[in-house]
């Protein structure tokens, strides 16, 4: 698939005109894994609705195959029987069971016998773990079975290249991880997929390449690990700080010293990056003036250089900490991905509570 020059504009009235896509030129290969990052309202939808004619753009084309599919006189309607899509909200036929919802485009669209589409319908619907509920109504599904039901009905019809448009967006937090999972599956198969998400954790596992747009630009592309990793442009590492996820879990009350386990932490401030994919380990006594060094060198001092310049960009990781303080104090044991800007003041708060371990006199303790 090759995008070339892609413009959209919306005609607002009195408003005028929103130009949601600004010249986008990109190439998807046979094969390829493609994660479209970015904020909401920056175009991912209208892209991705571009790429099967769901959405006509107001200059520029996509070519399939060789065959573009917004020339004069084409048939779009033969084209996106290679292109499947699953929408953000289901789509299913509430008055059909799921294998009827699944054979309905194989049977009118494509012109399957009704014995041939049910087969493969079956075959789909068992690709994705709902075998037990072919005869269900959707009423009768969970939001992530609902989902993965509209995936059996793009898997179907043996589609070339597959169009997800943020498929966990609709779905509670403890459903998305089973879409997911299916959707890692069929990444392994070899098709062909497009993925628009906010699932930085499927990104980095699923995708080989990850593009991020804002504001109608895809600002920069490559491989997740370059892409998630270390990324060269600051909007990038700004998206990717305010996307990232803070976890705490309380720990029955314990005595003994504060553990520290920091992994794959990295971390940038301006042109300098005083973390990259760090992992360090603090249990003894005597290692905890080198976990306060090593986070005040690497993040205190940034933090409160922002106070004056700017903010501290860190990347990602996992750092999980033990604080097993004196009594009547709970212990506190939490796991948190690294960030957010809440994320920078919990280190910071991970700093100073090591620091009151090593010098309780200062603290009180």
């Amino acid at each position: 698939m090759d995008v070339k020059d892609l413009y959209l504009t919306y005609n607002q009235g009195q408003r005028g005109e929103l130009r949601v896509l600004k010249g986008m030129t990109f190439t998807i290969y046979q094969g390829d894994v493609v994660c479209i990052l970015g904020p909401s309202g920056t175009g991912k939808s209208s892209l991705i609705r571009c790429l099967n004619g769901l959405t006509v753009p107001t200059y520029g084309d996509v070519i399939i195959n060789g065959t573009s599919i917004y020339r004069p006189g084409i048939d779009i309607n033969k084209i996106r029987q290679d292109i499947g899509f699953v929408f953000q909200h289901f789509e299913l036929f509430p008055h059909m069971s799921v294998v009827d919802n699944v054979s309905l485009a194989l049977r009118k669209v494509k012109h399957v016998s009704k014995v041939i589409a049910r087969q493969k319908a079956i075959e789909a619907i068992r690709s994705v773990g709902l075998e037990s509920k072919a005869n269900a109504h959707p009423s009768e599904l969970s939001g992530g079975q609902k989902q993965r039901v509209a995936i059996a009905r793009a898997l179907a019809q043996d589609p070339k290249i597959i169009l997800f448009d943020e498929p966990t967006s609709a779905l509670d937090p403890q459903l998305i991880g089973e879409v997911l999972a299916v959707m890692e599956s069929i990444a392994r198969t070899g098709i062909t997929m497009v993925v628009v998400t906010h699932e930085l954790d499927f990104a980095r596992r699923a995708c080989n390449r990850v593009f991020f747009l804002d504001q109608g630009t895809i600002w920069e592309q490559g491989p997740p690990e370059q892409v998630l990793v270390n990324p060269r442009m600051e909007r990038t590492w700004q998206f990717l700080n305010a996307s990232q996820l803070l976890r705490g879990k309380e720990a029955p009350s314990t005595f003994g010293t504060p553990e520290l386990d920091a992994k794959g932490i990295n971390a940038r401030y301006g042109k300098m990056q005083p973390l990259m994919d760090e992992t360090k380990r603090f249990k003894r006594a005597n290692d905890l003036g080198h976990a306060s060094l090593w986070l005040g060198v690497s993040l205190v001092i940034p933090f409160f250089t922002w106070i004056v310049t700017g903010p501290l960009a860190i990347g990602y990781g996992i750092a999980t900490l033990s604080i097993k303080p004196r009594p009547p104090a709970a212990s506190l044991k939490a796991k948190f991905a690294i960030g957010s800007g809440i994320a920078q003041l919990v280190m910071f708060f991970v700093m100073t509570r090591v620091l009151c371990m090593v010098f309780p006199v200062i603290c009180g303790f």
